[in-house]
């Protein structure tokens, strides 16, 4: 297709199909608002890079001579965009789990802030240590991407522990609260596969090789996992349909969800949880306001 490989043409299909949930992600944001709570936000970011890093790898191949920073660029790109979809994650888990912050011991706004900083900072170790090891000639990875992999893994990790313990408090949660947990709980299953994929790939040879470069690579099993040379039916199956699969949760969840007189969510969130409370304070004072 187009004189592209594998791996472009899985790029053309990424493209076509992130510039509709694009659409989709940009109607949700302004109908559930920016709030960096609300996580539409970062789903927002995360489809503008998956577009963006498709259209560069297609113009990778498609320029001749070859242009390795355009490979770079690619590649670099399909990992950064981790971190969006981790930090949406992270936002729409403390939505989820709203009524109950700051009444459970393990369960607070301070934890997810300090959570979607941990992101952060392992995402910009990985960018940083993608880049300088696949400008290098040499197979090793940089330690930068060691590092980030594994703050990655131990964020996604206290994610899926965070999940339990709402899970937990469900009876205290309201009706939309308990769908979205839902939806996060399955979005998790499909993330996991994703998280272990960027790690074995951020553990694998490092160089990136062009359309066409004939070096050998390495034989080893991580090699498989490459982010350049490696198998691409892994990275069709691991990265691009558990991606896909955990922004058709979310946006389906954003698309379902009842809006009252234009309030998003969180409004919607609230109003629910100050008419609970003021029920609890009226059969709790009932007798006595009639005195």
């Amino acid at each position: 297709m187009l004189g592209l490989d594998e791996r472009g043409q899985i790029s053309v299909v990424v493209v076509a199909v992130y510039v509709i949930i694009f659409g989709l992600a940009l109607v949700l944001t302004f109908r559930h608002g920016y709030s960096r709570q609300s996580g539409w936000l970062e789903l927002l970011i995360f489809c503008i890079f998956r577009v963006a890093g498709g259209v560069i790898h297609i113009v990778a191949e498609k320029v001749d001579p070859p242009v390795k920073g355009l490979f770079i660029a690619a590649y670099v790109l399909e990992g950064v965009g981790l971190g969006p979809l981790l930090l949406c994650t992270a936002s729409f888990l403390e939505v989820a789990g709203s009524p109950i912050l700051g009444k459970h011991p393990f369960l607070n706004q301070r934890k997810f802030s300090l959570v979607r900083i941990a992101i952060i900072a392992g995402l910009v170790a990985q960018t940083i240590g993608s880049s300088i090891a696949s400008s290098s000639d040499s197979d090793a990875p940089s330690i930068l991407r060691y590092i980030g992999a594994i703050i990655l893994v131990i964020c996604y990790v206290l994610l899926a522990l965070y999940d339990l313990l709402i899970w937990k408090v469900q009876d205290r949660l309201t009706e939309h609260n308990i769908t979205l947990l839902k939806c996060i709980s399955g979005s998790l299953a499909f993330l996991a596969v994703r998280v272990l994929y960027s790690t074995l790939s951020s553990f694998s040879s490092s160089s990136v090789t062009t359309e066409g470069d004939s070096s050998s690579s390495s034989k080893s099993v991580l090699a498989e996992f490459n982010s350049s040379r490696g198998s691409w039916e892994l990275f069709l199956l691991m990265s691009v349909l558990m991606e896909f699969a955990v922004v058709a949760l979310y946006v389906t969840f954003g698309l379902s969800l009842p809006i009252s007189k234009g309030m998003g969510y969180h409004a919607v969130y609230a109003d629910e949880t100050s008419r609970t409370q003021l029920d609890l304070i009226s059969s709790t004072r009932g007798p006595a306001s009639n005195v």
